[in-house]
């Protein structure tokens, strides 16, 4: 029966997307971008300077402010879970992202590497990536979402073992002015944001901006806590945030400087470490900040060198009421030196050579309560790296992209991580990638160094996790308005640390002890026509498994299915509507999740030639009712997700 509901849910989304393509209507001004002007956008992420599309060595998805504004994502997490081989998972604390098989529960996602403007937003002592409303960054400041598939590490050394994602920010030419936009929505949800943006001549510039927001969330009512003492399972007024975030650039001449500060305040509902369940006092505390300065300098018209210098802050905070408060907090502070230097040696052969040194003064963690310290510690520690990166053209339309990379950590030691492509474009139109690299994950603070008398020991062996991947990909411009995208691939991960119980002693530890292969298909098909329509269709089967039993991974869908149209009609409306499929996940108990559809519908009312703007967002329109898996932390099964809810926004831009 589920799948029959599932089938009418499509037929009546279908319908509205018929509707919405054939309505005829005059379009005063064009608003989708060409799929020529799509595939000649450069990213940067994939070899720390602009690529097009079809050079990069990877599988490469682009998310445009257009498609933010068109679908109304509201956070990074929203906008990632439309890229064809990802999926997210949401436990009313944290957000997490699963890419083509794998999401570790509670990894907080520290096998994801997430730059802005190519910065690193990891921490230094859970490695976590903080992709929903913890990451504190309004997306109207977003120009564009890069996503680069596959290992990373040749370039970026640690964690970036599955995907790298750049957010790059909307620049002062961009912005061009004052932008402010207020929102309200359900559970009442309230934000207020600012984007200020202007530049003053060729050198000098400057773009901010800030959003505050406060959600007091909903009543929850969770099965495995009904009974009386606990409230009949229903967590009241306890799944409420409160978040506040800055982003500034400034640039001068060759100089960038920029600025970051977030915070993000979450009320607990699920009772997770079993702690007293409906109690206002557990919450997290996450803030992240940093300030840096860049120089970037062309030479010869052949050469160019980038320096950057960072210096990052990341503070954890945490309650967890027992019969006592139980506390935990994290202080992390380090500084960072890069260096890039690229250099066409000759027309067809570009050399791009780089080192990093970082330098983590503090990276400590405190775990106590009113009777007892458990664990104070404080384990600074520097990585050392140097990479190497070679494209050369072959032919005319055949490419070879080839690199290493040497890190060493005085806390883990060393690791290699070489990657290679070739690329080969036979028509203008159409092209293969052959890839392979290798990544690596460096264990973190918590599992390398944290230990509990009597419950939890260290152990000094524990190596980095290590993946390695290949992978076949091919694009077709079919049209001049239409994209096929194709990719195959298989993830073989070795050494994935997991907490273990040693026999000898019953203490447990973590341990290199899995192995996992993942392999899958993913096809997708994008389609622009200026001043009518625009649209993408992805498709996603795989299968991970644990190579030591050949049982599939847990919080891992076999299939996903993602639909996304967007239509200008009446001269200044746009509806925009994006549905998502996906099969049933094992959770950590064993159990199994239902598969689910999701739809979500945008309507923004934009007069031509006015500085307001209104929209109106409604998410899960059928109110669909389902669960994702969570942790160990977590008694219940699977974690409810938000059922169907609203959010209105009013914007208002105004010229400088």
């Amino acid at each position: 029966m589920k799948h029959c509901r599932y089938f009418f849910k499509v037929l009546f989304t279908m319908l509205l997307l018929h509707i919405n393509l054939f309505a005829q209507d005059e379009v005063s001004s064009p608003q989708f971008t060409s799929l020529e002007e799509l595939l000649n956008t450069q990213v940067s992420s994939a070899a720390k300077y602009l690529q097009h599309v079809h050079e990069v060595p990877a599988s490469v998805s682009i998310i445009t402010a257009e498609e933010i504004e068109q679908f109304g994502f509201q956070t990074l997490e929203e906008a990632l879970m439309t890229v064809t081989g990802f999926y997210t998972s949401n436990d009313r604390n944290y957000s997490y992202l699963g890419v083509r098989g794998f999401s570790r529960p509670t990894d907080y996602n520290n096998r994801i590497l997430l730059l802005i403007d190519g910065h690193i937003a990891n921490e230094n002592v859970f490695a976590s990536a903080l992709i929903g409303s913890e990451l504190g960054l309004d997306m109207e400041t977003v120009d564009r979402i890069e996503i680069v598939r596959g290992p990373g590490s040749c370039l970026y050394g640690t964690s970036a073992m599955f995907a790298v994602i750049n957010i790059v920010t909307k620049s002062s030419p961009i912005i061009n002015g004052i932008h402010f936009s207020g929102k309200m929505g359900s559970y009442g949800r309230k934000q207020a944001a600012l984007l200020y943006g202007q530049q003053w001549n060729d050198n000098i510039n400057m773009a901010l901006s800030a959003q505050v927001e406060k959600i007091d969330g909903q009543d929850l009512y969770f099965k495995e806590y009904d009974n009386p003492d606990m409230n009949g399972g229903i967590a009241h007024h306890v799944d409420w945030d409160k978040n506040y975030g800055f982003y500034t650039q400034f640039g001068f001449h060759s100089l960038a400087l920029y600025a970051l500060f977030t915070s993000r305040e979450k009320a607990i509902p699920t009772g997770s470490w079993k702690t007293n369940f409906n109690d206002p006092r557990a919450t997290t505390l996450d803030e992240r900040r940093y300030i840096g300065l860049a120089y970037k300098k062309e030479f010869d018209l052949n050469k160019q060198l980038s320096i950057k210098g960072f210096l990052d802050n990341y503070y954890f905070a945490a309650a967890y009421p027992f019969d006592d408060i139980a506390h935990d907090k994290v202080k992390g502070r380090w500084y960072s030196m890069d260096m890039n230097y690229i250099w066409d040696i000759y027309s067809n052969y570009r050399l791009e050579i780089g080192s990093e040194f970082y330098n983590h003064i503090k990276a400590d963690y405190r775990y106590w309560d009113d009777e007892s310290t458990y664990f104070n510690g404080n384990y600074p520690f520097k990585n050392f790296s140097f990479y190497m990166l070679n494209h050369i053209q072959v032919l005319k339309n055949l490419f070879i992209n080839a690199g290493l990379r040497s890190d060493y950590y005085t806390q883990t030691g060393s690791a290699i991580s070489p990657r290679g492509a070739l690329i080969f474009n036979p028509t203008l139109s159409s092209t293969f990638k052959l890839i392979y690299g290798r990544a690596f994950r460096a264990p973190n603070l918590y599992e390398a160094r944290y230990y509990e008398e009597d419950l939890q020991k260290v152990n000094p062996n524990l190596a980095p996790e290590k993946i390695k991947t290949f992978e076949f990909v091919y694009n077709q411009k079919i049209t001049s308005n239409l994209l096929f995208k194709c990719s195959l691939y298989q993830n073989t991960m070795n050494g994935l640390i997991d907490l273990t119980l040693d026999s000898t002693d019953s203490l447990f530890f973590y341990k290199n002890i899995n192995s996992v292969r993942a392999r899958g298909l993913e096809i997708e098909a994008r389609a622009i026509f200026p001043l009518q329509f625009s649209g993408f269709l992805s498709y996603s089967v795989g299968k991970a498994n644990d190579l030591a039993d050949n049982s599939k991974l847990v919080n891992s869908p076999s299939q996903l299915f993602n639909v996304g149209v967007s239509r200008r009609f009446f001269r200044s409306t746009t509806a925009s509507l994006f549905t998502h499929y996906e099969s049933e996940r094992f959770t950590v108990y064993g159990s199994k999740t239902k598969a689910f559809f999701l739809t979500n519908v945008h309507l923004t009312y934009a007069p031509p030639a006015k500085p307001v703007s209104f929209s109106l967002s409604i998410k899960n329109l059928f109110n669909e009712d389902y669960a994702l898996p969570g942790g160990y932390e977590h008694i219940q099964l699977g974690i409810p997700q938000k059922r169907r809810n609203y959010l209105f926004q009013l914007k208002y831009k105004f010229e400088l």
